[in-house]
């Protein structure tokens, strides 16, 4: 993307962002199911933009809130990107819609992830994740547990995601994270 179009989009975001409207006219806001762990459907919000859509799909996984999929911040990020044409798919990740950060939770950002990206309406698009809050944690672990082995994600990108700054230096610059004494390279 050149200079210019790198600035427009910047512009059309902010824009987007100090006038947005729950219900925007460019966006189509829909309540979709992607098959959970235990093969029931788990609710996913999907915003698409109305008219050219570019070639780059994003996923956003929550972070622990009792309101999931559908916290005003996580609505607010899927619409105001659908309104500069990219599809955004939020899916809930039940242990931590019941703020159980003990349990499977990487297991389930892995599963989502695999379901997601199997579907035939995502198959020619690039994939870009985004981990919001707890969620950016849980997306490092299950990026280091071989989430995108299948699919490979263009880009991932952590927001809020609880590290100490040497740590979180040091896999930006090796790629290497420790989980559970065990360093792993992304």
């Amino acid at each position: 993307m050149n200079r210019l179009q790198s600035y427009i989009t910047s512009i059309k975001y902010i824009k987007n962002l100090i006038s947005f409207k729950r219900q925007h006219p460019n966006v189509t806001a829909e309540n979709q199911f992607y098959k959970g762990l235990n093969g029931s459907d788990v609710p996913m919000n999907v915003f698409s933009p109305k008219g050219k859509q570019k070639n780059i799909i994003f996923i956003i996984f929550p972070g622990a809130s009792p309101k999931g999929e559908n916290h005003e911040g996580m609505v607010t990020l899927g619409s105001i990107l659908a309104c500069i044409g990219y599809k955004c798919l939020i899916p809930r990740i039940p242990p931590l819609k019941d703020l159980d950060l003990l349990d499977n939770n990487s297991d389930w950002f892995s599963h989502a992830y695999k379901e997601i990206t199997n579907r035939k309406d995502i198959s020619d698009y690039k994939i870009a994740v985004i981990g919001m809050s707890f969620g950016g944690a849980i997306l490092v672990k299950s990026l280091a547990s071989g989430m995108c082995n299948g699919k490979k994600a263009k880009s991932a990108l952590l927001y809020g995601a609880p590290y100490d700054n040497k740590t979180f230096i040091n896999f930006l610059l090796t790629g290497e994270i420790s989980i559970d004494g065990e360093i792993q390279k992304v």
